[in-house]
């Protein structure tokens, strides 16, 4: 197992007093994260020409393809993989992460990296029959481009920020354990992981995080963030979702992480998760709340310690 010691990027103590109060405004760039670019994103990747993003198949090809030009319409860069694709084999398939790095401006701190990962694959056709996979995960991915452009308006952070698209977690979090086990930036140097696997459905005001026993400053960081974007943190599954998804190689590794998503719902992998279902209000405040997130670890200073 890693040392328990991470550098974690946060505000320093120091600087806590300086957080921004519960009723302060939000920055520009974060305001600028609207339901209609989203929900764009979401039509777009749930159309019939991706024919439901599988894993090892046209469509899911397809998907890693769309995950790449938003990253190079958002400015992004490579970071160790070739035009920003992350190939590999597993269990038989042809499979891809799409990573991008937007990064940081500290001479010294750009070497740290905080991650932001959701999963484009889903499940593809079966029996004819099409499983778009709009909050499954079109949502996650489409919060993704959006945070990484916030970031790109708001100005630079002091920490590299890396965006990935993971390939193959539906059949077994392929793509995340294959990025922990080869990742594409030193691991050691990877302070925090964000994943971010159906952020659209459910109440409105309401959200699920999972991760923050890993981090007390994590926790502390989201907390005093959610009441800003009017969203009520909800902490029952912390312990059955621990590796429920693309964040559970991450913190198998050790890496301080926050999942962000709902609870399953009634069109859970199913025909019927559709983009017209997509609760739009919220997905907008769970995108600003994570990018709000991302932005104080990414600038701060503070160390803080694994915590099982």
């Amino acid at each position: 197992m890693i040392h328990s010691t991470i550098k974690l990027a946060a505000f320093a103590l120091s600087s806590l007093f300086a957080a921004p109060a519960e009723d302060a405004p939000l920055p520009a760039e974060a305001e600028g994260i609207t339901r209609d670019r989203l929900l764009n994103h979401i039509e777009a990747l749930t159309s019939e020409d991706f024919e439901g993003r599988a894993a090892g198949t046209d469509g899911g090809q397809m998907g890693a393809s769309y995950v790449q030009q938003q990253f190079e319409a958002l400015g992004l860069t490579p970071k160790g993989t070739k035009k920003f694709r992350q190939a590999f084999k597993a269990r038989g398939k042809k499979l891809t992460n799409v990573v991008g790095m937007l990064k940081g401006y500290d001479e010294k701190l750009s070497k740290e990296y905080v991650v932001i990962g959701a999963h484009f694959d889903h499940l593809g056709i079966r029996k004819e029959k099409m499983y778009p996979g709009a909050d499954d995960n079109a949502s996650g991915c489409a919060t993704m481009f959006e945070i990484a452009r916030a970031f790109s308006e708001g100005g630079k952070p002091a920490r590299s920020i890396v965006f990935i698209g993971f390939d193959g977690e539906e059949i077994g979090l392929l793509g995340s354990r294959q990025f922990v086990k080869k990742p594409t930036v030193p691991k050691k140097r990877i302070v925090a992981m964000i994943n971010l696997d159906m952020v659209g459905r459910g109440e409105t005001g309401d959200v699920r995080v999972c991760g923050t026993p890993t981090s007390t400053l994590l926790k502390s960081i989201v907390e005093r963030t959610a009441p800003r974007v009017e969203l009520k943190l909800h902490y029952d599954f912390e312990r059955q979702w621990r590796r429920a998804s693309d964040h559970g190689p991450f913190g198998d590794a050790e890496i301080p992480f926050l999942y962000f998503g709902v609870v399953d719902h009634g069109d859970y992998h199913k025909p019927t998760d559709a983009a017209d279902k997509i609760n739009g209000p919220k997905i907008e405040r769970i995108a600003r709340l994570v990018y709000l997130t991302a932005r104080e670890i990414a600038d701060g200073q503070e160390e803080v310690e694994w915590e099982k």
